[in-house]
Parts: structure tokens; C-alpha cells; sequence
């Protein structure tokens, strides 16, 4: 039989789950609303209440959880999560093992994310895998031979929190000029609406319908399309960030691709485009070989397949997946 494990992937929104086998096939769902505002115990009884009727059958199933924060995967503890601000140092492994009566391995999300697309998406076959996550925050990961680099303290591919103007603004990481502040939901708000023209008439403002709160990539990238110049400045300018960033990556870890998932890659080659040619400018081993810039393939069931990887493996999301 073909071991199974089941994923929980703890978004800012939703909480998806689903049973998975080792080759990536989801067998069962199931998601609810997060349960950002309740004390953890209760919010725990409500992800493993969701989750239970998931692992119901005659063989044991384990289970892995993805979760945006700092995370300890060796100890399974949420040291803060901007989900989650309730949980703070959350023995989340243990917690959640006692309710659900199997092992429970914890890992950053973007490790989640990284590690499906590694195995079984838009990385499959590739040696050296980064994988970035554009959205409210910028995750990252780092895949070698389809098992995850978690560095000594399980913090390793935090990438969105690369320094990339040292006296940049404050991060709520408490760094200064992340690049999550740039190629992030936020910054790419904030860029556009510095730059465009605010009145009816104007693509941004009339999709928006007039309000400023109604922006976000996704009617940036809308804006883009029916020609607002500001809107294509603005991804231009985050791609060209992000393909900066990604050379010094690459120059440092040598990879064979990178993978982009997450609501602001949904832009596509608005920011890819740009993206690869500073790629291509800036790594010392362009006259070799540029890594590729590709986007994800597994879509929002990622997170939750990457999590029952983290599940199904005998170390977990600290033994590399």
C-alpha cells in the first residue's frame, strides 16, 4: 500500500487540509476558516476536529503541518506566526499529536511549498531548488536532491528577509529593507499608488471603484493589462528587486531553478520578465548556465502536499522531507 499522510496548511484566511500519498495524490479535503482570534486550545480543537475524519482507516497516518512563522520543525514549536498572533512558543507538534492520537511534524509553510513543487511540481528533476512565495510576506526555501535544507536551527531560506537596502524601512521581521518590503503585497500597494493617476478615467481607479483599500496585485497586474503605465512601472520595479535578489542567491547557492509561487507571481511575465533579466545581468554564472525562473505548478494544494511530505518522511521537516 502506499504510505499516506495527512497535510495541514495553516494560511491567514484558511486552513486547508488533505490526505495525501507519497506520490502527491490528494485522496480527501477538507478546510475551514482560521482561527486567527480564538485562544490557541480552541483553535486547535478546530483544525484537529477538521482534520480528524482525515485520517480515518485501518493503517496509521501521520500528519504534517505548514505554518507561516518562525518554526522550530525539530521541537514542532511556533515561536510567532504573523497568522497567528496568539501563538507564541506553541508546542504545536505536541499539542496537536495529543488530539489527534499520531506523530505530527511542524514546518514553515514556504518549506511546505517548496518541497511539493521540489517533488512533484514545477522543480521536479532539478538538483538545487529555491523556492519564493510572493505574497502579504515573501517565504523561502532551499531543496537539495528533494530534501529540504533547514540549516542548524530549522530557520534556513528565509529569504524574503534578505537585507536588500540597509537603511531601508523597519520590517516587522525587525530588519531593515527586506525584500519582502518590496516584491511583497504591501510594497507593491504602496509603489502604485505613489505612482498612478488617481481620478476616473484611470484603469487602477476605475477598476477599484474609487477606494484606495480595493487595490491589491491582482488589480495591479489587471491595471497593467489595460495599459496604466504606473502599473506596469510598478511590476517592472519588483521584478528587476526580485532579480537582483535572486542573483545573489544564486551566487551564492548555485541552483538549478527557482521556483515562484504565491498571489503576486499570479502576474506573471509583468514580473518574471523583468525578473530574469537581471537575473541573467547579474549571476557570475551567466556565461555557463542561468538558473531558471519558473512558477509554481501545484497551485493552493502545495502547501498542504508539501506538509504530508514533511508527515511521511522518517525525520520529517527536519530530516529534509
Amino acid at each position: 500500500m502506499t504510505p499516506e499522510a495527512v497535510g495541514i496548511d495553516i494560511g491567514g484566511t484558511r486552513i486547508k487540509i488533505g490526505r495525501v500519498n507519497e506520490r502527491g495524490t490528494v485522496l480527501a479535503r477538507a478546510e475551514l476558516a482560521a482561527p486567527i482570534d480564538l485562544p490557541f486550545a480552541e483553535a486547535l480543537d478546530r483544525i484537529a476536529g477538521a482534520a480528524a475524519p482525515l485520517l480515518a482507516g485501518d493503517e496509521p497516518v501521520r500528519v504534517g503541518i505548514g505554518c507561516a512563522g518562525l518554526i522550530d520543525s525539530r521541537r514542532g514549536v511556533v515561536h510567532t506566526s504573523p497568522n497567528l498572533p496568539l501563538w507564541r512558543d506553541l508546542e504545536l507538534g505536541r499539542l496537536m499529536s495529543a488530539r489527534l492520537g499520531t506523530p505530527v511534524v511542524v514546518t514553515n509553510d514556504a518549506n511546505a511549498f517548496a518541497l511539493a513543487e521540489a517533488r512533484l511540481g514545477a522543480g521536479a528533476g532539478h538538483r538545487i531548488v529555491v523556492a519564493l512565495t510572493l505574497g502579504t510576506g515573501v517565504g523561502g526555501a532551499i531543496v537539495t536532491d528533494g530534501r529540504l535544507f533547514a540549516g542548524t536551527h530549522g530557520f534556513a531560506g528565509e529569504l524574503g528577509h534578505m537585507s536588500i537596502e540597509r537603511g531601508g524601512p523597519r520590517c516587522p521581521c525587525g530588519n531593515r529593507g527586506c525584500l519582502e518590503l518590496y516584491v511583497g503585497r504591501r510594497g507593491l500597494v504602496a509603489d502604485y499608488l505613489g505612482r498612478c493617476r488617481w481620478e476616473p478615467g484611470a484603469p487602477g481607479y476605475d477598476l477599484a471603484g474609487g477606494r484606495r483599500e480595493q487595490v491589491d496585485p491582482k488589480l495591479i497586474a489587471q491595471a497593467a493589462q489595460q495599459g496604466d503605465a504606473a502599473a506596469r512601472e510598478t511590476f517592472a520595479r519588483a521584478g528587476e528587486t526580485l532579480g537582483g535578489a535572486l542573483a545573489d542567491v544564486a551566487n551564492l547557492l548555485d541552483p538549478t531553478v527557482f521556483v515562484i509561487g504565491g498571489g503576486v507571481a499570479q502576474a506573471g511575465e509583468l514580473i518574471f520578465a523583468p525578473a530574469r533579466r537581471i537575473l541573467a545581468e547579474r549571476a557570475m554564472a551567466r556565461a555557463v548556465a542561468v538558473p531558471a525562473i519558473v512558477p509554481a505548478a501545484l497551485g493552493v494544494e502545495a502547501g498542504f502536499i508539501g506538509a504530508a511530505l514533511c508527515g511521511l518522511a522518517p525525520g520529517g521537516a527536519s530530516g529534509g522531507g
